[in-house]
């Protein structure tokens, strides 16, 4: 299998370091909603992979070229279309962009960098990337208006949404540890 190359990791520390900020600083507020748009960044994605691959399949697109794979290079037999790795650095950005206040055009730098990256260390085809640069935004914007629908940025937040900024906060980092130990043993 292919490992990620230096800068698909050092965006993924660069990632960590910037969200793990924003849940010291800002709990109730950006840590919680970033943590929440990736999970719905992620779950979205893993379904669309899985849906595209199956429909493909159905309709003949199924050849070890066919546009869902992954490169042969790369050694993964999971679908890569959209690149979820692009997909989700563009939803992060955006959102945080959106919510902070900023040229929104800044988000595009991570993302880009990402599809790069990913391009770079053969985990993905260029169709791929382009598909994350795609979704990546439109789920970034569809997170933030879900988050101003719900009013979790409204002062005083909902009653709701501290206790479930909290389970968040524990949720996914322990989701995501268990995942890094299962892939290690692996």
């Amino acid at each position: 299998m292919r490992d990620e190359g230096p800068v698909s990791r050092l965006l993924h520390a660069a990632l960590a370091v910037g969200t793990a900020y924003l849940v010291v600083t800002d709990p109730f507020r950006l840590g919680a909603g970033t943590a929440l748009t990736f999970v719905f960044t992620q779950s979205c994605i893993k379904t669309m992979k899985s849906l595209i691959a199956n429909v493909a399949t159905a309709c003949g697109n199924d050849g070890h070229d066919a546009f869902w794979r992954r490169p042969a290079a790369c050694g993964r037999e999971s679908p890569g279309f959209p690149s979820a790795h692009t997909a989700n650095v563009g939803a992060l950005s955006l959102f945080v962009v959106r919510v902070i206040g900023v040229q929104q055009w800044y988000a595009l730098l991570p993302m880009l960098l990402m599809a790069a990256g990913r391009l770079s260390d053969q985990n993905h085809t260029f169709l791929q990337t382009l598909a994350g640069c795609v979704c990546g935004p439109l789920l970034g914007v569809t997170a933030h208006k879900l988050a101003l629908l719900m009013g979790i940025f409204d002062t005083p937040s909902p009653v709701w949404w501290p206790p479930l900024a909290v389970v968040t906060l524990v949720v996914v980092p322990v989701a995501y540890l268990v995942a890094q130990v299962t892939k290690f043993r692996k």
